[in-house]
């Protein structure tokens, strides 16, 4: 009796444990079908760690990753930048450069490189003008003010200083600056302070390849842990005005920094929002004051320009429609300025 209940129960758990991995067989292939994408998915490696902005694009990765609006190649020089070729160190002084520095939305995320904004604008000042012109994309995706800023300091002493340079603000920057120190385990980004580095690092591969554990995870982070989303949170509840908060007196200080950086050096700098956000009037206000040109997205994408067209991905960046927008915005604005 007793051997036959043994044999039961463990026939029982088999059914059970099978009827799980069915399950689970059969919830990946649906997710798959309707296109669920992880939410936050970066390839393995494209991140590499760096002493000063903490992460960094990893030299010479070159990967085509199925993403939610398709297939999509990141191509990363040996220079640490988004780029195909390599660029000239110090080029001859009739070689116009344009550093371009912001987060994703700069760095072109979801979209091949010859559609991002900074390809586009660099081939409309190819054909508009005679001169020799270079423009270099230095977004790196998570980027905050203070980390753009570096990055232009540390490119510039790389590459030789540019004679233009936009920063990109994306409205979750200043947050960006606040949610602690990031460090690159096994090719995965995570917070510094994080337990199980390890172990987490091989739950990002798992969550990068499987739609069940993806969705599991999403889930998660967006409803209880995500830095970024606490941090909001956290700073929504102050009792302030936007332009006494802490992540606009973080953002206006590196953007400070960046603007005497600039002047000091001769360097034309141009700052260009991604949209409208509550940041908008304190930033628009703050650069009049330095005397910096700046360009609201809320202009750029308005109805009118944008005619009914979609300018987004299904992930919630800017598709190619979008990206020429921008490059348009900027040539008429470098135009203007007879950069």
């Amino acid at each position: 009796m007793t051997a036959f209940l043994f044999k039961h129960h463990y026939k029982t758990v088999g059914i059970v444990f099978l009827s799980i991995i069915v399950g689970l067989g059969i919830a990946e292939g649906v997710l798959r079908s309707i296109q669920y994408f992880p939410a936050a998915a970066v390839p393995p490696y494209l991140f590499a760690n760096h002493s000063k902005t903490w992460w960094a694009l990893t030299p010479g990765f070159y990967q085509t990753v199925n993403a939610k609006d398709g297939k999509v190649t990141y191509a990363i020089n040996g220079q640490g930048i988004r780029s195909f070729k390599e660029f000239d160190v110090r080029p001859f002084p009739s070689v116009k450069r344009i550093f371009i520095v912001g987060d994703s939305y700069t760095f072109g995320w979801g979209e091949n490189e010859e559609n991002t904004f900074s390809e586009i604008l660099y081939q409309k000042l190819l054909t508009a003008t005679a001169q020799k012109v270079e423009v270099v994309n230095l977004g790196v995706p998570g980027f905050g003010t203070r980390q753009a800023f570096d990055r232009l300091v540390e490119y510039s002493e790389k590459l030789g200083q540019p004679q233009t340079a936009i920063y990109v603000f994306c409205p979750n920057d200043p947050v960006d600056n606040l949610t602690g120190r990031k460090v690159v385990v096994n090719g995965v980004r995570m917070d510094y302070e994080a337990k199980h580095k390890t172990l987490l690092a091989w739950i990002a591969r798992i969550y990068y390849e499987s739609r069940v554990i993806a969705l599991g995870i999403d889930f998660y982070y967006n409803h209880f842990q995500d830095p970024r989303l606490l941090k909001i949170n956290s700073l929504a509840e102050q009792k302030v005005s936007v332009e006494a908060r802490e992540d606009f007196l973080s953002a206006q200080e590196s953007l400070g920094n960046m603007v005497s950086w600039c002047k000091q050096r001769g360097v034309h700098l141009m700052v260009v929002s991604t949209g409208d956000s509550e940041f908008s009037g304190p930033l628009q206000h703050f650069l009049g004051q330095q005397g910096i040109p700046y360009i609201d997205g809320q202009d750029i994408f308005s109805k009118k320009k944008v005619n009914g067209r979609n300018i987004v991905l299904k992930e919630g960046h800017w598709n190619k429609i979008g990206h020429e927008l921008m490059a348009s915005a900027l040539q008429e604005e470098l135009s203007r300025l007879k950069w």
